[in-house]
């Protein structure tokens, strides 16, 4: 059978692709300039944190830097992390998405964690790590009902990832929690699933935080993007769709005039009425660059793409325009 390739067009002027059975997050912080969520006044409170200009992205995305371990009681003012509304947790089932890169994994460095103020207690703890605490680098998504509150179902309790994860890269990881269980998705794929006992509107958190613990762990170093919270789980189908529906935005874009991309059974083609000084690369939707072409003749293949999202950057003299591409 023949990949069908969709050319979904420059971003400066492409409009999101919209899909009907994806519900709308009570909240979105896109994490590119600031802490504000799209709608909503919630903003969240940012200690040492910097917005940097990514590749991938071609936007700025939210930066972290990393930090010691904190002391019991104590709180290194140097560290980055992030506060926000700890509310959005309150629902029966819940769906926290979030796009994450990690420079790199110290023990049990957070991605996000919902807890009480004063985490050394027993209290409820949900978070997202890198790591597993087992076998390195592997993401889980954690849940500890919490002895105080739920002595029957208390411990920490993880769905993780199937296979390690690769330092800078971008994953997209779906976590969700429904009446008894947790469910772990990394790039749209189930990743396992575990049994908790309780639902999410059963635990009280005090806190939200992204790149902190809490506990004596270290602080995330490394990217966050687009986070998003609903108030319901998700089918694996969604999950999918709000993986291939994420995509980079443009920075300084070249005229689209300049660029047409045509469709081939094994990839497409890039052509140009005038090549001068251009390089042409292409991501997958992990933000690895896969190839790298420099753009001599008006019309230039790139086959041989397997099934998948791709990022098309195509510069000219430092000015980029940035394409989406779905191979089927």
């Amino acid at each position: 059978m023949k990949k069908r390739t969709l050319l979904l067009g420059a971003l400066s002027t492409m409009m999101s692709v919209a899909f009907a059975d994806l519900p709308t997050p009570v909240v979105h912080y896109p994490l590119q300039t600031d802490l504000k969520p799209t709608s909503g006044t919630k903003v969240g409170i940012g200690h040492n944190i910097d917005y940097e200009q990514d590749d991938y992205w071609g936007t700025k995305v939210l930066t972290f830097y990393g930090g010691t371990a904190e002391a019991e009681g104590q709180t290194n003012e140097d560290a980055s992390w992030v506060d926000l509304d700890p509310t959005f947790y309150k629902y029966d089932a819940v769906t926290v998405n979030i796009w994450f890169n990690c420079t790199t994994v110290d023990g049990w460095t957070r991605i996000f964690t919902f807890a009480t103020d004063d985490a050394y207690t027993t209290k409820s703890e949900v978070f997202l790590s890198p790591s597993d605490g087992r076998t390195g680098w592997t993401p889980a998504f954690f849940c500890n009902p919490g002895t105080s509150e739920f002595p029957d179902q208390a411990g920490d309790k993880d769905a993780g990832a199937l296979e390690p994860a690769v330092a800078g890269q971008w994953y997209m990881a779906t976590c969700m929690q429904d009446a008894d269980s947790i469910y772990f998705y990394l790039n749209g794929v189930r990743q396992s699933a575990l049994y908790v006992g309780v639902k999410p509107s059963a635990m009280t958190f005090e806190s939200f935080w992204l790149g902190k613990s809490g506990w004596q762990d270290a602080f995330f170093n490394g990217k966050m993007k687009d986070l998003k919270i609903f108030s319901q789980t998700l089918t694996p189908s969604q999950v999918m769709e709000l993986y291939n529906s994420s995509k980079p935005v443009g920075v300084k874009n070249i005229a689209s005039s300049n660029i047409t991309l045509k469709n081939t059974a094994k990839g497409f083609v890039l052509n140009m009425s005038n090549p001068s000084n251009t390089i042409a690369e292409v991501y997958n939707i992990q933000g690895v660059k896969i190839m790298t072409k420099k753009v001599v003749s008006q019309s230039t293949a790139f086959d041989n793409l397997k099934p998948g999202v791709y990022v098309v950057a195509v510069s000219v003299d430092q000015q980029k325009s940035v394409f989406k591409v779905v191979v089927r």
